[in-house]
C-alpha cells in the first residue's frame, strides 16, 4: 500500500443507514468549506466537519441547521466518524497532495467526493467510486451529493470503492 493509513480490513461499512456527508481537515479558506456547506443546504443533506480553524465561526453563521462541526478528534474519532458517514467530501480548491483521510475512507467503502483541483481525483473512479466535482462549483457538488442520497446508488459505489480498494 501507498499510503500510512489507519485502516484495517475490517468489512465493509454498511451506508445504507449512513445519511451525512463528512468533511476532515483544516476549517480553512484554501480548503473550501463553504463551498460544502452551500452545496449540502441546497441538496438538503446533513454535513459534519471533523477539524478545526479560522473558516468556523463564518461556518457556523451560515446558519445551516443541518451542520455540525466535532472540533479536532483523534485518528481512532474519526474512524468512528468515517463509519457513520454516507461519503467523505474533500472541496479544497488549492492543489492537495492526496490527503490520507480520503484513502481511509476508500478502505472502509466510503464513496469520496473530491474537488477537481484535488490530486485524490487519481484515486476515484467517477461515478463507480466516488465523484469529482467542478471546483468552487456549489451546483456541481450539491448534484453529486443529491445522487449519494440513493441508497441503491450509494450502496453500489461504496462496494465499488472498497473492492478496488482491497
Amino acid at each position: 500500500m501507498r499510503y500510512p493509513i489507519q485502516v484495517s480490513n475490517t468489512g465493509r461499512v454498511d451506508i445504507r443507514s449512513n445519511k451525512r456527508f463528512v468533511y476532515s481537515g483544516r476549517l480553512s479558506a484554501e480548503k473550501n468549506p463553504m463551498v460544502l456547506v452551500e452545496a449540502a443546504r441546497k441538496a438538503n443533506v446533513e454535513v459534519r466537519f471533523l477539524g478545526e480553524g479560522p473558516m468556523r465561526p463564518q461556518i457556523e453563521a451560515a446558519g445551516y441547521e443541518k451542520c455540525s462541526i466535532s472540533g479536532w478528534l483523534s485518528g481512532d474519532q474519526i474512524l468512528g466518524e468515517l463509519k457513520q458517514a454516507r461519503a467523505m467530501v474533500l472541496p479544497s480548491i488549492w492543489y492537495e497532495v492526496n490527503p490520507v483521510a480520503p484513502m481511509e475512507a476508500l478502505g472502509l467503502g466510503i464513496p469520496v467526493i473530491t474537488s477537481s483541483d484535488a490530486t485524490t481525483t487519481e484515486e476515484i473512479i467517477h461515478g463507480e467510486t466516488g465523484y469529482v466535482f467542478r471546483s468552487k462549483d456549489v451546483d456541481d457538488l450539491a448534484e453529486k451529493l443529491q445522487l449519494l442520497t440513493n441508497d441503491d446508488h450509494a450502496e453500489t459505489l461504496s462496494q465499488n470503492a472498497y473492492d478496488r480498494f482491497w
